[in-house]
């Protein structure tokens, strides 16, 4: 299933969490993995129509999503619905289910999984370089892994969910 994983690594959260997307889920996915640098605007631009499942990682506030060094990917009325529309979209990042998500529902996206409050977890900062072997880490990032794993093998966003 063609999927765009946007990942920032640019401060410990977003470098932990996309430690376990490239460990658990960037192996399964293509055409299109954005890290670090990539994860702006013009690349995601580019990339997101040709997708069926678009999964962010970053920071976010109730209208915006965004990538590496907070620029912006998504932010209420400063995208085109062709690159949502009939997608599948989880964005990992706080508050991002407030306005963004059903913005983004509302110019097309099929669904889309997204946090209403923030998304805070307990980290090792001795493992950045290896996050998915935090253990701390792992019993809330996990869950998602799993949720996305079942997206991949093509369940539905509610069927993930469960």
């Amino acid at each position: 299933m063609p999927t765009v994983l946007a990942m920032a690594d640019f401060d410990l959260p977003t470098r932990s969490a996309s430690g376990f997307m490239l460990r658990y889920i960037a192996p399964r996915v293509e055409p299109v993995q954005l890290l670090g640098v990539l994860v702006r605007r013009l690349p995601f631009r580019l990339s997101a129509p040709q997708s069926d499942i678009i999964i962010g990682v970053g920071h976010g506030d109730v209208d915006v999503f965004t990538g590496q060094n907070e620029a912006v990917i998504l932010e209420v009325g400063q995208y085109s619905p062709r690159e949502v529309r009939g997608k599948v979209i989880k964005l990992l990042s706080c508050q991002c289910g407030v306005e963004l998500g059903p913005n983004l529902v509302a110019n097309g996206a099929a669904s889309v999984l997204a946090y209403v409050a923030d998304y805070v977890w307990v980290m090792d900062a001795d493992l950045a370089s290896t996050p998915w072997a935090d253990e701390i880490a792992a019993t809330s990032l996990m869950p998602v892994i799993d949720g996305l794993n079942a997206l991949l093998d093509g369940k539905t966003a509610r069927e993930a969910l469960n």
